[in-house]
C-alpha cells in the first residue's frame, strides 16, 4: 500500500493509493468476478451460519457457540474488505479498516485456538463437557478475546497517524498510470483477411462451393436439431447428444459466414480487431464444445453396448441436460482469457492473416513480442480438451470393443457394431483435419500457403457439411424423422 502527503510540513497525509495487481491493470474488471463471488459466498455463509445456531435450540451447545463466534469473525473480516483496485481512499478509513483487520485476524486465531480445547474437553471430559463450557462462559470468551485484540492493534494504529510521509505528486502518478495503461493498446485497428493464395482471380467461382457447403451446414444441422426437438419419439439420450453435436456445428460455422462470403463474393479483406476477436471466440469456443459433445457421445454408446437394460436409467434427461450445460460453461471459461491476453501483445504493425476468418494459432504468429504465456495456455487448452477428450475417446471404444467381441450372437455383435458406426465417422470427420492442421501450423513453416488454407477450410467445414449427411442416411430413426416431417409439410401444403 503506497502512502502520499499533501501537506507533510504537519505530518499530514490525506490519501492513500491502492493497488490490485501489478501488471493486470486490464483484466481488473475480470478479476472483480471471482473476488465478488469471494465475497458473497463470505458473506451469505458466515451469515447463514450466524442466524442458524442463533435461531435453532439444538445447536444451542458449546461447539456449534464456537462456531458461529468464528462465523462472526469471518463476517467481520470480509465485511472490513472491499475489492478495489487503483483508487483513492482517505486516510482514517484506512487506518480504521487496517485495524479491524488485524483485530479480527487475531480473534480468529483465537477462537480457533478456544475451539481446539472445546474438542479436547469435549474428548476428555464427555460427561463434564456442558458443564465447563456453558453458554455464557463462551460468549465471555469471545468478547476477551475482541477487547485483547483490540487493544493490542490500537496502539500501532494510533503511532501510524504519527508518522512523517514523504510527499508525492498525486497527479503525476495518475497520469503515469493512465499512460502505462494506454501503452498497452497494441492490438492494430484492422486485420487483412485472404481466401485460398494464389487463386484471387478465381474467387468469384469459388464462392460457389463455400455457398453450398453453406447450405448443406444450415439445412443439415437445423434440420436434425428441428426433427429432435418435434419428435417425441427421438427424446432420448443419443438422439439428443446428436441435437449438441449439430448445435455446436452451426455455432463453429455461422461465425464465418460473413467473412468468408466477403472475401470471396466481393473482396473485402479489412475486418477490424474486435470483430476478429469476437469472431475467434465462438469458433473456438464451439469447436471445444464439439469435442467435448463427441467424448459425450462415445460414452454413451459406451453404456448402450455395455448395460443396454439400464441405459435410460443411467442416462437420464436430467444428467444430459446437466452434461451439456458443464460442457457450454467450460467452453466459455476456458476460451475467455485467450481474447484478453491478444488484445495486450505488440502486434509491431503485422496484421495479415492466412485464412478469410480469424484463428487463434493465425493470430498469435503475428505479435513481435513474448508469447510464451499465450502459448502455453494455448497448449493447456489443446491438452485438457482436444487431446484429453480423444483419449477417453480411443478408451471409451476400447472397451466397447471388448465388450463386443465378449457377445457370443453375431447377430447381436453386428448390430453393435452398427450403433457406433455413425459416431466413428464424426470422430474422425473432426479429428482427422483438426490435427492435420496444428501439425501445419507447427511443423510447416516451409509448406505452401495455399495448404495452410485447404486445410484450414477442411477443419471448420469438413465435420457441419459430413455429419448431417451421414447422420441422416445412416440412423434409421433419423431418417424416418426427416421423412415424416417433410410428408407432414407436403400434407399441409
Amino acid at each position: 500500500m503506497e502512502m502520499f502527503t499533501l501537506a507533510s510540513a504537519n505530518w499530514s497525509f490525506s490519501v492513500f493509493l491502492l493497488t490490485g495487481f501489478p501488471g493486470l491493470q486490464w483484466a481488473h474488471h475480470w478479476i472483480s468476478l471471482p473476488a465478488f463471488v469471494g465475497h458473497l459466498v463470505a458473506l451469505l455463509g458466515s451469515a447463514t451460519i450466524w442466524h442458524l445456531v442463533r435461531t435453532d435450540p439444538s445447536l444451542h451447545q458449546p461447539m456449534y457457540y464456537f462456531l458461529a463466534n468464528l462465523a462472526v469473525t469471518d463476517l467481520a473480516c470480509a465485511g472490513a474488505r472491499r475489492p478495489q483496485c487503483w483508487v483513492r481512499w482517505g486516510s482514517a478509513p484506512c487506518i480504521l479498516q487496517q485495524h479491524s483487520l488485524h483485530s479480527f485476524s487475531f480473534v480468529e486465531s483465537a477462537v480457533l485456538f478456544a475451539m481446539a480445547l472445546d474438542h479436547l474437553v469435549a474428548i476428555r471430559f464427555p460427561l463434564r463437557y456442558a458443564s465447563v463450557l456453558t453458554g455464557p462462559r463462551v460468549a465471555l470468551a469471545w468478547v476477551m478475546l475482541g477487547t485483547q485484540s483490540a487493544a493490542i492493534t490500537a496502539a500501532p494504529s494510533l503511532h501510524l497517524l504519527r508518522f512523517d510521509y514523504c510527499s508525492t505528486d498525486l497527479t503525476e502518478r495518475d497520469s503515469n498510470m493512465k499512460n502505462s495503461n494506454s501503452s498497452l493498446e497494441f492490438l492494430p485497428t484492422k486485420f487483412i483477411l485472404v481466401g485460398i493464395p494464389g487463386l484471387e482471380a478465381e474467387h468469384i467461382w469459388l464462392s460457389i462451393p463455400f455457398c453450398l457447403m453453406y447450405i448443406i451446414i444450415f439445412l443439415g444441422n437445423g434440420t436434425i436439431l428441428h426433427v429432435v426437438r418435434t419428435d417425441a419419439a427421438l427424446h432420448q439420450p443419443v438422439y439428443l447428444f446428436l441435437a449438441m453435436l449439430a448445435l455446436a456445428e452451426l455455432g463453429v460455422s455461422a461465425p464465418t459466414l460473413p467473412t468468408v462470403l466477403g472475401v470471396f463474393l466481393s473482396g473485402t479483406t479489412e475486418m477490424s480487431s474486435d470483430a476478429c476477436l469476437f469472431q475467434m471466440f465462438p469458433i473456438h469456443s464451439f469447436s471445444i464444445m464439439e469435442s467435448a459433445v463427441l467424448l459425450a457421445m462415445s460414452v454413451d454408446r459406451f453404456v448402450a453396448v455395455y448395460s443396454p437394460l439400464r441405459y435410460t436409467a443411467i442416462l437420464t434427461l436430467p444428467r444430459i441436460f446437466g452434461t451439456g450445460a458443464i460442457i457450454g460453461l467450460k467452453s466459455i471459461m476456458l476460451m475467455a482469457p485467450l481474447p484478453m491476453l491478444l488484445q495486450h501483445l505488440p502486434f509491431c504493425g503485422h496484421n495479415a492473416l492466412s485464412h478469410s476468418y480469424c484463428l487463434h494459432p493465425d493470430l498469435i504468429h503475428l505479435p513481435c513480442g513474448d508469447t510464451s504465456i499465450n502459448n502455453i495456455y494455448g497448449l493447456f487448452i489443446v491438452t485438457s480438451t482436444f487431446g484429453l477428450d480423444s483419449l477417453l475417446i480411443v478408451v471409451s471404444y476400447g472397451l466397447i470393443l471388448h465388450t463386443v467381441l465378449s457377445i457370443t450372437t453375431g447377430e447381436r455383435r453386428k448390430k453393435a457394431l452398427n450403433m457406433c458406426g455413425s459416431h466413428v465417422c464424426a470422430v474422425l470427420a473432426y479429428y482427422v483435419p483438426m490435427i492435420s492442421l496444428s501439425m501445419v501450423h507447427r511443423f510447416g513453416c516451409h509448406v505452401s500457403p495455399l495448404l495452410h488454407s485447404v486445410m484450414a477450410n477442411a477443419y471448420l467445414f469438413l465435420p457441419p457439411v459430413v455429419n448431417p449427411i451421414v447422420y441422416s442416411i445412416k440412423t434409421k430413426e433419423i431418417h424416418r424423422g426427416i421423412a415424416r416431417m417433410l410428408s407432414e409439410k407436403r400434407a399441409r401444403v
